[in-house]
């Protein structure tokens, strides 16, 4: 029983760890959002359902000598797919169509391993049922549910602060070797069972009393409504801090916590403490949305978290509760894996079109509700018949009141909105700013969710060519600019001042530069450049010469230093952000180390690192030791009457005629925090140690 038990066990840890390991892997190619994570969901639920669709098909329609040698066989096969590293040949030249690179990437990469190891739930719990007559697997399935959680919870806090990503990999891989042969001791023990004789007879009547109708939708609908919460709560916490792995494993750790309890026994799911608790942390929930971006980021985790928590341990409590006989396992396995498919997909492929905001997630907090009066009125037993009906109302009256909350908060959000777009990058929104009683204020800003990433001032000529936002006069990237000693000093006009820009937003850094000087945009978003030319005009007002480069900054400086085509930036800026995000592969050392191949030698690299729940500036400092360069903080501060924003930029040069300048010095932001960190890298970053 043992052998079964830790089989399982390992089989469920390999699924889940890697998970993180892939995704950080290809993270920083497809641009460090959170949708890369959530895509990469919908592939480990497609594989997760092929995989208990083989488990079903092994079981109904193969004797036991076929199952052992079939599974065996391919098992043996997939070793020959390791190690699970992703070429880097596979990063994308192109945003286009990420959803498939990404899709084609993984399957190459990890598709054959992760369909055999996470085929283990349902066949190997059934080989155990078959061997110890009497037995519940569904214990066992639980038992999985802690090694998926242990894997999770291990990576942020143990796995990737101590090891390398490419070892990571190996280690997985020598895993996935002991799962084989551990499995291979599963057959054995199968085979040698006694229940061969009686398998045939047993088959044809499964195969006839399979459960149909009812109680199979029920099971899909309540296993898509939990994949549905997992995956728009994670798009929610992660678009305004960053795609990294605490923040994507924290719900879904939540969401596996919640299948442990449920399946350990049915008595840990009472109706009577769990839809409470879901209705009072739904009406957090809602109030936090009029907060808007003023909430803190903890009451956001942890709002968003206990709905995910309650909401889970309601779908999956009432699934336990029409759970099929242990004779039905692999179905009931499937249609859980087939609701998993349908609602990831329904978050990653549908919501994007459908909506243009991330609405599925208060879309299915109603849904739950709709879910639980279903429920609760299905069972609920009275000899008053207006009783009923009354409490009835009173349900159909909170599901409509929350209802029309929600249709208030959606037009909240289109007010003054004049263009808007949901792609796979997040969601940008193009919005004039009315001010009560100032008819002659004329603004217009783009969001990127709830953060400005620039705005324009249409008052007059003399107005709309101002910079605004994070790039006022006074600020890092402005100094930088204008007291550049080849800037300041030159005195040949046709001498050519290059500033690049990693992150377009409305363009703005453009009302910085003069005539003859070049700048150049490095953005991954095509809608980006789209809004900035088509709703405001810092580009068609520069008198510099403009590029673009559309893909991850990134990857298109790694390609443009093998075609040899070393930019020699006078000014490097890196001001990209998604929401109030940050993607943190554009912060390692080895991004850093790439910058300066494309500044000259008395360059200046301009960080951007105003954030309202990260501490951006030990991460930049570190690198600046690394690097054994200068570096100097200049913070800029509101000016309403010109649309100025508070905005902290670090300026790190080897340019000593620059720092020592007189007017940059007296702009020095002096008394930072004094915390020290470990240098980010591509094989390690820690966001909890920088958290405000």
């Amino acid at each position: 029983m043992i052998r079964f038990a830790i089989t399982i066990f390992i089989s469920a840890f390999l699924v889940f760890q890697i998970q993180p390991i892939i995704a950080r892997y290809i993270l920083p190619w497809y641009g460090g959002t959170s949708s890369v994570w959530t895509a990469c969901i919908l592939f480990f639920q497609l594989f997760l359902l092929l995989g208990y669709s083989y488990a079903h098909i092994l079981r109904l329609y193969c004797k036991p000598i076929n199952q052992i040698v079939i599974h065996t066989g391919l098992l043996l096969l997939a070793l020959l797919f390791l190690p699970i590293v992703p070429d880097a040949a596979l990063k994308p030249d192109s945003p286009d169509n990420p959803l498939l690179g990404i899709w084609y990437l993984l399957f190459v990469s990890i598709g054959i391993p992760y369909w055999l190891v996470s085929a283990s739930g349902p066949l190997i719990q059934f080989w155990f049922k078959e061997s110890f007559a009497g037995s519940s697997p569904y214990r066992l399935y639980s038992l999985s549910n802690v090694g998926s959680l242990l894997a999770l919870l291990s990576y942020p806090f143990f796995i990737e602060p101590n090891l390398g990503l490419e070892l990571q990999a190996w280690i997985w891989s020598a895993g996935f070797v002991l799962y084989v042969v551990l499995s291979l001791t599963c057959a054995r023990k199968f085979y040698l069972s006694s229940k061969f004789a009686t398998r045939s007879v047993e088959n044809k009547k499964i195969k006839i009393n399979l459960p149909v109708g009812t109680e199979q939708l029920l099971w899909l609908i309540l296993s898509s409504s939990g994949s549905v919460l997992l995956l728009a709560v994670t798009n929610q916490i992660t678009q305004d801090v960053a795609s990294f792995p605490f923040l994507w494993l924290l719900p879904l750790s939540l969401y596996l916590l919640s299948f442990i309890i449920c399946f350990d026994h049915s008595k840990w799911y009472d109706r009577r403490i769990w839809v409470p608790l879901y209705l009072v942390s739904l009406s957090f929930g809602f109030y936090i949305f009029t907060k808007a971006s003023g909430a803190t980021l903890f009451s956001q985790i942890f709002i968003h978290t206990g709905i995910l928590f309650t909401g889970c341990m309601i779908c999956h409590g009432e699934m336990v509760r029409i759970k099929p006989d242990p004779n039905y396992l692999t179905s009931f396995y499937l249609m859980i894996a087939l609701g998993g498919v349908l609602g990831g997909a329904f978050v990653t492929l549908i919501a994007p079109l459908i909506f243009n905001g991330y609405w599925e997630l208060q879309l299915i907090w109603c849904f739950i509700l709709i879910l639980i009066g279903f429920f609760l009125f299905k069972d609920y037993q009275s000899d008053s018949y207006w009783k009923k009906v009354s409490l009835q109302f009173i349900w159909v009256s909170i599901c409509g009141g929350l209802g029309i909350v929600l249709l208030s908060l959606v037009s909240f959000w289109h007010e003054n909105v004049i263009d808007f777009d949901r792609n796979f990058y997040g969601i940008l929104r193009v919005k004039d700013k009315v001010i009560e009683g100032n008819e002659y204020w004329n603004e217009r800003e783009l969001l990127s969710g709830s953060i400005i990433h620039g705005s324009q001032r249409f008052d007059d000529e003399a107005i709309k060519r101002w910079p605004t936002t994070y790039f006022g006069w006074n600020s890092g990237i402005a100094v930088a600019i204008r007291e550049h000693p080849r800037y300041k000093n030159r005195t040949d006009e046709t001498q050519k001042f290059h500033v690049g820009v990693v992150g377009m937003g409305t363009a703005t850094i453009a009302a910085l530069v003069g005539q003859n000087d070049v700048i150049r945009f490095y953005e991954i978003n095509p809608k980006v450049e789209e809004y900035a030319n088509k709703y405001f005009t810092y580009i068609k007002d520069t008198l510099a010469e403009w590029q673009l480069v559309i893909g991850d900054a990134r990857v298109s400086m790694e390609q443009e230093l093998i075609r040899r085509d070393r930019q020699q930036f006078d000014v490097l800026a890196i001001d990209a952000f998604s929401g109030d995000a940050i993607p943190v592969h554009l912060l390692t050392i080895e991004s850093f180390q790439l910058y300066w191949q494309h500044l000259k030698e008395d360059g200046i690299l301009a960080v951007h690192i105003s954030n309202r729940h990260l501490d951006l500036y030990p991460v930049v400092k570190e690198a600046a030791r690394f690097l054994n360069k200068n570096h100097i903080v200049i913070d800029s501060f509101p000016q309403d009457d010109m649309s100025i924003d508070e905005a902290r930029w670090v300026l790190i040069t080897d340019n000593h005629d620059f720092v020592q300048r007189e007017t940059v010095r007296l702009r020095q932001t002096e008394g930072l925090s004094k915390r020290e960190i470990t240098l980010w890298t591509d094989d390690y970053s820690n966001l909890l140690d920088v958290l405000q």
